[in-house]
């Protein structure tokens, strides 16, 4: 499947671009990250985006070689395995009893760096 980066990078700008501040170990306590989940869910979900963000973090909790990368926002500076685990943390979070696929286990997802325009006009979609 072929999914706009820039549509799904917007979406994980609520978790990457957290800023945390007096945290000693951003990985200790996942809840921290709960509203941010909750708001690109919601986000998402407004767009009618929903399923398409859970099969997106899927894939690349899956796949994150050559890829993930694109994904890092500005704030806290993640290092790919705890990025990961945040991804992997709003999985659960919001699709509770849905198991997060393995390494390759995923439905393969080809994360597209085009403008909204010329994807609207190559797919009629965002």
């Amino acid at each position: 499947m072929r999914m706009r980066l820039g549509t799904i990078k917007d979406y994980l700008t609520y978790v990457t671009s957290i800023e945390l501040v007096d945290v000693e170990d951003p990985m200790a306590d996942m809840s921290i990250y709960d509203t941010a989940i909750d708001a690109m869910a919601a986000a998402a979900n407004r767009d009618g985006n929903l399923p398409k963000l859970q099969l997106a973090l899927d894939s690349l909790i899956s796949e994150p070689e050559g890829r993930i990368r694109a994904f890092f926002g500005n704030g806290y500076p993640f290092s790919v395995e705890q990025l990961l685990a945040v991804l992997t943390h709003a999985c659960e979070r919001l699709w509770p009893g849905q198991p997060v696929s393995g390494p390759g286990e995923a439905f393969p997802v080809e994360f597209i760096a085009i403008s909204k325009e010329d994807w609207a006009r190559e797919t009629g979609a965002i």
